[in-house]
């Protein structure tokens, strides 16, 4: 491996945020109800947000009709929202244009161009975001992407690989314990942040129901 770069701190989640936090709004105006004080109606709009994310990898819009029943109160929350790709996309951006920044400066670290990288092995759910995979094309070319490749299947393999690598094991666990004491926060130690590197028609519906309390 000539080069490791990554952002251990992002991945689907923060895909998942935008739509939560855009259905969060739509309550609170609707509503006047705070979906984050309330744990249940949280977790619940969580889960349509990972269901449209899905949906709109495959769809332009993704209708999300929603019923949530609140103990405290005789009115239901009911939700009839439209969300388009167009508008996950423009929110999750900065997030793809900060992870193709990274790839960036992992390139030039080893004095390599995307001409120089025979193939890309995307791996991770979030590889099968639409945004995400046209950055891909248009930084590498189209043709040097690997196709037929199960992203999700990808991740568990490599997980299981670093099992029967102790030096990688190893390395991963210290990483992590770093981490978690709050001595790397950046992406990695040595990546030195966006700034150093700024020079180099279909329709479908998420439906269903739940309670609230």
């Amino acid at each position: 491996m000539a080069r490791a770069a990554g952002d251990d701190w992002l991945g689907g989640n923060d895909f998942d945020r935008v739509i939560v936090e855009w259905i969060a709004r739509a309550i609170r105006e609707q509503y006047g109800i705070d979906p984050v004080q309330n744990a249940r109606l949280l977790y619940r709009i969580r889960e349509v947000a990972e269901r449209a994310k899905i949906t709109l990898g495959n769809r332009l819009t993704v209708s999300i009709h929603e019923h949530f029943v609140r103990q405290q109160s005789r009115d239901p929350i009911t939700l009839d929202l439209e969300f388009s790709r167009v508008q996950f996309e423009a929110a999750i951006a900065p997030l793809v244009d900060q992870t193709m920044g990274i790839v960036r400066w992992a390139l030039a670290q080893e004095r390599l161009t995307p001409q120089d990288i025979a193939e890309v092995l995307p791996f991770g759910g979030s590889t099968q975001v639409r945004l995400v995979q046209s950055r891909l094309a248009e930084f590498f070319g189209n043709a040097r992407l690997a196709s037929g490749v199960d992203a999700v299947s990808c991740a568990a393999l490599g997980a299981a690989k670093i099992t029967t690598r102790p030096d990688l094991a190893e390395q991963a666990q210290r990483s992590w314990q770093r981490r978690l004491a709050g001595i790397d926060t950046a992406v990695t130690e040595e990546y030195p942040g966006p700034g150093a590197i700024a020079n180099l028609g279909d329709t479908d519906e998420v439906t269903g129901g739940g309670e609230a309390r």
